[in-house]
C-alpha cells in the first residue's frame, strides 16, 4: 500500500497537528472542483473500458464498480498521494466529474459514519482501499436492515433505490472511493419507526456526498 499505508500510520498525527495549522486537514476540502486535474489523465482508461462511445449513457453499479477499483488502484500506488482525516467529520474530496459519473475519495476515523440515506435517484458504488467499513442496508420487503462488513480491497455496487447507512466501528481509519451516476443532485435521510417503517426525515439538494448542514431540510414525519 505503500503511501497510503504511511497516511493512515500518521493520522494522530494530522490531527494533532491541526490544532497549531488549522488548515492541515481541510485544505483540499475548501474547494469541490468539478474534476481534479490530477486524475483527468488516469481516467480515460476506464472511460474507455466502460465505454466512451456511450457519452450521453448513464453507468450501471458494474461500471461504477470498476471506476472505484481503477481510482482505487491508482491511489494506493500512489498517483494520487494524499488522504486527510478530520475529528470533526468525514474528509471527503472529488476526483473526477463528467456529465455521466461523479467519483469521490472518502476518510472515516473511527466511530465516523452516515445517517440512513439514499442518493437521489443516483446509482452507486465504493470501494474500501484501507480499514474496513460497516453496513446497514434497509430491507423494505422485511421492514429491516441487514448488516455487512466491508474489508479493504472490497467493493460494492448499487442501485438508483438503495438505501442504506456505513460506518468506521473499528479502531482504525479507513478510506474509501465512491462513484455515482448520475452525479449527485440529492440525498433524502430516513429513521425506522418502532414498526420498522421507513420515515423520511429530511432531504438536501446537492451534488456532494457530505452536504452541509445548511442545505439538509428537515420534512414532517411520515412514512417513505
Amino acid at each position: 500500500m505503500g503511501k497510503l499505508e504511511n497516511s493512515v500510520d500518521l493520522w494522530h498525527t494530522r490531527i494533532h497537528a491541526s490544532a497549531s495549522a488549522p488548515g492541515v486537514l481541510s485544505d483540499l476540502s475548501l474547494t469541490r472542483p468539478e474534476s481534479d486535474p490530477r486524475m483527468e489523465h488516469l481516467m480515460s482508461p476506464v472511460r474507455a473500458t466502460t465505454g466512451a462511445a456511450r457519452s450521453a449513457a448513464l453507468l450501471n453499479p458494474i461500471d461504477l464498480l470498476e471506476y472505484t477499483r481503477f481510482a482505487g488502484e491508482e491511489i494506493l500506488a500512489g498517483r494520487y498521494p494524499f488522504v486527510r482525516f478530520d475529528p470533526d467529520e468525514r474528509w471527503h474530496q472529488r476526483l473526477y466529474r463528467d456529465r455521466r459519473v461523479d467519483l469521490w475519495l472518502i476518510s472515516w476515523l473511527p466511530g465516523q459514519g452516515t445517517q440512513l440515506h439514499d442518493h437521489g435517484g443516483s446509482s452507486g458504488a465504493f470501494t474500501v482501499l484501507s480499514g474496513e467499513l460497516s453496513e446497514a442496508t434497509y430491507r423494505p420487503h422485511t421492514r429491516s436492515q441487514s448488516e455487512q462488513v466491508h474489508l479493504a480491497g472490497t467493493g460494492f455496487g448499487f442501485g438508483a433505490h438503495y438505501i442504506h447507512d456505513v460506518r468506521n466501528v473499528t479502531d482504525r481509519p479507513a478510506v474509501s472511493v465512491h462513484a455515482y451516476s448520475l452525479p449527485l443532485e440529492r440525498m433524502n435521510f430516513y429513521d425506522l419507526n418502532e414498526s420498522g417503517e421507513l420515515e423520511l426525515v429530511a432531504t438536501a439538494v446537492t451534488d456532494d456526498p457530505e452536504p452541509a448542514p445548511e442545505l439538509i431540510r428537515e420534512v414532517g414525519i411520515g412514512a417513505a
